[in-house]
């Protein structure tokens, strides 16, 4: 049985003042882009080489992870090591996992090992919409974008109220349970998610445990909105 824990978390300042090396572009889910350049593209001017995942398309494809939700894009390969709660990692045209760059909410993301980013330890109820670049980005990301960039914008609960609460029984004594929520009060938001999916699996001691929580808090400031982040993961897998 292999157990991997992770525990992240992330602090940031959106701010309205202008930065010369990196500006910063409030995100607005569906109209604006900002991987490409780090500032707002409305979708009419982006290049070909570049797509967005959003929701309906996360849904369509009955994605429950960053993975599962961007292996039917162009050009884009997951390389899943095993079943639930496995290593998958992703390449863009070819090139390796190294050289390909993952990104939630603009910054790095890595692995609990500290490896290739895991996209298996994103779930689907903390995804906005994912904004992908395919092609060199190194210009702007560094020598990991050589392949492209993948960046996963995260749910904020700047809007309406939510609560979402679904589970599932499935062969293989599979169990799945998912909720999510956001709200604000005044110029403060919040969003939380989690998830726990487990079974037996199809052979011998491939059995899966998996659990996700984590959310966000967002705090204004007179700068800008100071964004906390934080998620906890923890994953038992059978090793056959």
């Amino acid at each position: 049985m292999k157990k991997a824990y992770s525990l992240l978390s992330s602090i940031a300042l959106l701010s309205s003042i202008a930065c010369a090396d990196t500006p910063i572009a409030p995100v607005i889910a569906g109209e604006a882009f900002v991987t490409l350049t780090r500032t707002e593209l409305q979708p009419q001017d982006l290049p070909t080489n570049t797509e967005i995942i959003d929701a309906a398309e996360i849904k369509r494809y009955n994605a429950v992870d960053a993975g599962q939700a961007v292996q039917h894009a162009t050009s884009v390969q997951i390389l899943p090591l095993g079943g639930t709660g496995s290593l998958e990692t992703v390449r863009i045209r070819g090139s390796l996992s190294n050289q390909t760059l993952v990104l939630i909410d603009g910054r790095p993301a890595s692995g609990y090992a500290l490896g290739p980013a895991d996209l298996s330890e994103i779930p689907v109820e903390s995804i906005d919409h994912i904004e992908i670049v395919r092609g060199g980005a190194s210009a702007l990301y560094g020598p990991n974008a050589i392949g492209g960039v993948i960046n996963v914008i995260t749910k904020r609960g700047n809007g309406k109220t939510t609560a979402d609460l679904s589970a599932q029984e499935g062969s293989y004594d599979d169990q799945e349970l998912r909720f999510s929520g956001g709200s604000h009060y005044d110029d403060i938001d919040y969003f939380v998610y989690g998830d726990s999916d487990r079974n037996s699996g199809f052979r011998n001691n491939s059995d899966a445990k998996v659990l996700n929580l984590g959310g966000n808090v967002g705090i204004p400031f007179p700068a800008g909105k100071l964004v906390v982040r934080a998620s906890a993961i923890h994953n038992e897998i059978g090793l056959p």
